[in-house]
């Protein structure tokens, strides 16, 4: 079995109401230090998993940038350097570049991927659901703006696309939200050593059997929690799942807070980088 670093679950009424209830004294000591939006966490953890032979490996994963502001370019500037200085052998950013698709974010988001040219190391990319103007039912032109800054950038795009790199199988699955993820690339047997990239945690149970890991991000890890930050709701698709490694789910899941904010601003829950290495369970 995959070794569980980390998990994150629902709540109970009582939890909720017990951590409440302190908010009130904790919020007067130290809100000034709750709001995390610019502090960026580097978390480092060991994967164990199963179906998994290329033991070593470094995987920087840099989620929901939500990069439209000069405040988010500078948040994305800074998380690319702490991840950069980790020496990763890969990065893997599963989605959300954008946030609301207004005209003149063009120019954010194509020098927010410029600036992932500091790597040298392969850079993969899926879309969010943000991506697609999805938050609703309507989609506003999102799309296009990422796609057009992913072309005069270096990275590599997976919608529902592999790439193979040092004896893994990175396999990209395209937004759950907006129906865009399909799951028959292989006819057969998922080979081994294939990590999934996917927007959206709570979809981890529709990959085929024989994958080694899912990266995901979508829920900001709460974005906005009670202290120790535990989180309060997530967003469709990322309610059960909010961060951290989950080792019980059908494929060993890891979920990182990501970050970026689409509320303007964290509380309790800092953004991170992670950088994972994966060894054999």
């Amino acid at each position: 079995m995959a070794q569980q670093s980390h998990t994150s679950d629902h709540i109970s009424r009582r939890q909720l109401l017990t951590a409440l209830g302190g908010t009130v004294v904790v919020g007067a000591i130290a809100t000034p230090f709750g709001f995390d939006t610019n502090r960026i966490e580097v978390n480092e953890d060991t994967l164990h998993l199963d179906n998994f032979d290329a033991d070593g490996i470094k995987i920087a994963v840099i989620s929901d940038l939500h990069s439209e502001t000069q405040d988010g370019l500078k948040r994305c500037s800074q998380a690319f350097d702490l991840a950069s200085r980790a020496k990763p052998d890969v990065v893997v950013m599963p989605g959300d570049f954008a946030t609301r698709g207004y005209e003149h974010t063009k120019e954010i988001l194509r020098q927010t991927f410029e600036l992932m040219g500091m790597f040298s190391c392969p850079v993969l990319v899926t879309h969010g659901n943000h991506d697609y103007g999805m938050t609703g039912n309507k989609r506003d032109g999102r799309k296009s703006r990422v796609i057009e800054a992913m072309r005069h950038s270096n990275v590599i795009h997976l919608p529902n696309q592999i790439h193979k790199f040092q004896g893994l199988t990175f396999w990209g699955i395209d937004d759950a939200v907006v129906g865009n993820d399909r799951y028959d690339y292989f006819d057969g047997a998922v080979p081994k050593n294939t990590v999934v990239l996917l927007h959206e945690p709570d979809v981890v149970d529709r990959v085929p059997k024989g994958c080694s890991l899912m990266i995901s991000g979508h829920t900001h890890g709460g974005q906005i929690c009670l202290p120790f930050g535990i989180p309060i709701t997530g967003p469709p698709l990322g309610k059960k799942y909010f961060s951290g490694f989950y080792s019980h789910t059908p494929t060993a899941l890891f979920v990182s807070k990501g970050i970026g904010v689409t509320t303007g601003f964290r509380y309790c829950c800092p953004p991170e980088v992670n950088i994972l290495t994966l060894r054999r369970a």
